[in-house]
């Protein structure tokens, strides 16, 4: 596996098990209410990029989609179940959405833009 694959695939959980471990943990001496915004912030608006970010970045390099998108999602769980509860599940399930949504676009424009053989 190259380098960049590497990269691609193990980057949405090392940013979700950075903020997961940072809002539990105190790390930096958050208030309960900073914590709690950081972890909403991360499952709402964080976690949605990196996964939309993974998925066009698994179109452009042609990465292998399953062992990114599993990686991805084992990590969700893992941090679903230590730090949260069980109604975050539902959160799988945008999260596998939205990134399928990035990588279908990406992988349609690319196929667009490249020169039609006859």
């Amino acid at each position: 596996m190259k380098k960049k694959n590497i990269i691609i695939t193990l980057f949405p959980a090392l940013v979700m098990a950075i903020i997961s471990i940072m809002t539990s943990t105190n790390m930096f001496s958050l208030s309960d209410l900073e914590a709690k915004s950081l972890i909403i912030d991360g499952l709402v608006i964080i976690f949605p990029v990196v996964f939309i970010l993974q998925g066009v970045s698994c179109a452009i390099t042609h990465t292998n989609v399953i062992l990114s998108l599993s990686v991805s999602i084992i990590t969700y769980l893992v941090i679903m179940f230590v730090f949260l509860n069980s109604s975050a599940f539902i959160y799988v399930f945008v999260y596998v959405f939205i990134w399928t949504i990035g990588y279908w676009i990406t992988r349609c424009l690319i196929k667009s833009k490249s020169p039609k053989g006859n």
